[in-house]
């Protein structure tokens, strides 16, 4: 092995030390001298700060999912929401405002931290307490709109409930009032009414044929003959069926019809055609009057069920609505109830005990660290400008 030549200076670590042990009460006396400043200082000239903290946590993820996360700080941390803070808090000076220090962080388990730095640890922890209130409810206006939903839901359940019972008891007045269970009977009584005197009318045209026919047959016989029994038949059975007409005058001694004259035969059948004729005159008016009444019948039943028909879609539209609206705000409170899980203050603030600073043990200790190396350095720099003065 060669020897290794050194250049340069040689440090003499013993000599360093023995200057060091020289100048041992000058260090001591810097070091206590610079702590007992630095305590003197921190604990009565430098104001105390106090820092409480407020937690926001979001559990529910699809709300997580909703939020812009990285921008949650910056919308905590804005103008507007510190201004809210401190009105909240009745701080209308803008010095009493001053001291207080704002600051919002997302933490490693994602959640929003709101620290609140002031003089006064109470003061602290109410700032923080109302700060995280008012971001809590700005989240929830801007990324949850439930609330907002529910009070508009509020608003029309009652009127939706007003249009609903209102239709219900316009349809109830309307049957309580309506004929349509009657009308079924009454059309039906006038219809058979109608049935019954077209067939009277009928029978009566058929009738007047037969007489007609019979009085052809008298007309064409010879005044000197008797009637044969096929006449007098005939004029037996149009007898029976006028008995009912009190305006026709009734045939004698019809059994013996040999001594019938012919002209009491023709003046009877002129009587009976005419009596016909006029209870048919009767009967088209009645027809007429019968048809007027089944047109009147069937109009008002047919407006009276137009109009049931109306009122029972009016009452099922305004049911239906109303149903919705119930429907929905049923779900709008669940959902309201579930943000109001997944968006919540975890944690408050309380007022801590130990102030944020000055901290008197690392002021002083770090200005009696501070004042040993600089006397150290300033003992090794006169030990060096002296050596060199003598060299």
């Amino acid at each position: 092995m060669t020897e290794q030549e050194f250049t340069g200076e040689i440090i003499d670590l013993r000599e360093l030390i023995l200057t060091l042990w020289h100048r041992k009460w000058l260090i001591l006396g810097a070091i206590l001298l610079a702590g007992l400043v630095a305590f003197l200082v921190s604990s009565y000239l430098v104001p105390e700060k106090f820092q409480s903290s407020a937690i926001i946590t979001i559990t529910d993820r699809s709300t997580w999912a909703s939020l812009e996360v990285k921008s949650l700080p910056q919308l905590a941390e804005s103008e507007e929401l510190r201004a809210l803070t401190f009105k909240a808090m009745g701080i209308t000076d803008l010095e009493a405002e001053r001291p207080f220090a704002f600051s919002a962080d997302m933490d490693v388990r994602s959640q929003l931290v709101l620290e609140v730095t002031a003089k006064d640890p109470h003061l602290a922890a109410e700032a923080a307490n109302t700060w995280a209130e008012v971001v809590l409810e700005r989240m929830k206006t801007l990324y949850g709109s439930s609330e907002d939903n529910l009070n508009s839901l509020e608003e029309e359940i009652s009127p939706a409930w007003a249009r609903y019972t209102a239709a219900q008891q316009e349809l109830e007045n309307f049957l309580s009032e309506s004929h349509l269970d009657a009308y079924p009977s009454q059309l039906s009584a006038a219809q058979f009414a109608l049935t019954e005197t077209l067939l009277e009318i009928e029978r009566n045209q058929l009738l007047i044929s037969d007489i007609q026919t019979l009085a052809a047959q008298i007309e064409s016989m010879d005044p000197a003959e008797v009637l044969n029994p096929g006449i007098a038949i005939s004029l037996i059975n149009l007898q029976g069926r006028a008995a009912g007409l009190q305006e026709i005058q009734p045939l004698q001694n019809l059994g013996e019809y040999s001594s019938l004259g012919l002209d009491d035969a023709a003046a009877f059948l002129q009587q009976f055609g005419a009596a016909l004729e006029s209870q048919n005159q009767q009967l088209a008016s009645e027809v007429t009057v019968l048809e007027g009444q089944i047109s009147d019948l069937s109009h008002s039943m047919e407006m009276e069920r137009n109009q049931e028909e109306q009122l029972r879609i009016d009452r099922n539209l305004a049911q239906g609505a109303y149903e919705a609206l119930a429907t929905d705000l049923e779900e709008g409170k669940i959902l309201l109830a579930q943000e109001e899980s997944s968006l919540k203050i975890s944690a408050k603030a309380l007022p801590p005990k130990d102030p944020l600073s000055p901290n008197v043990l690392a002021n002083t200790g770090f200005a009696g660290v501070s004042a040993a190396l600089l006397v150290i350095l300033g003992t090794f720099f006169q030990d060096w400008w002296v050596g060199r003065n003598e060299d």
